[in-house]
């Protein structure tokens, strides 16, 4: 049951990344016959080849600042997680040494005030 729903996950994801990747084309086209519209001197096979470079470029840039944007998730996470495992050992080391600390204050007190025991 835990694969299946891994396994749907997964595809929700794919899809939802295909669909994001079919969007960014629609609107690096669009911005290229924005552009195109406002050199209105330009053929038609002009306006085409223009427009298809356009799109080409902005899916470059888009991938390379995707990539770029991933590594840095990363490396974020990475040094997160190694600054939460830090914390967490600091604490339990700070935890250890209150309960040893309290551990041995309640033996010196009971030593103290309890006869026969010193």
């Amino acid at each position: 049951m835990r694969d299946l729903r891994q396994r749907a996950r997964l595809t929700v994801e794919q899809l939802e990344g295909y669909l994001r990747a079919r969007a960014e084309v629609g609107a690096a086209r669009g911005d290229g016959e924005a552009l195109a519209d406002r050199m209105p001197w330009l053929t038609t096979a002009q306006r085409e080849e223009l427009v298809r470079l356009y799109t080409e470029d902005r899916i470059d840039l888009t991938r390379s600042t995707l990539g770029a944007l991933t590594r840095r998730c990363r490396e974020l996470r990475a040094e997160y997680e190694a600054r939460y495992a830090r914390l967490r050992r600091l604490l339990l080391t700070v935890t250890v040494a209150v309960l040893l600390g309290a551990l041995a204050l309640t033996s010196a007190a009971a030593a103290l005030l309890l006869p026969g025991t010193g």
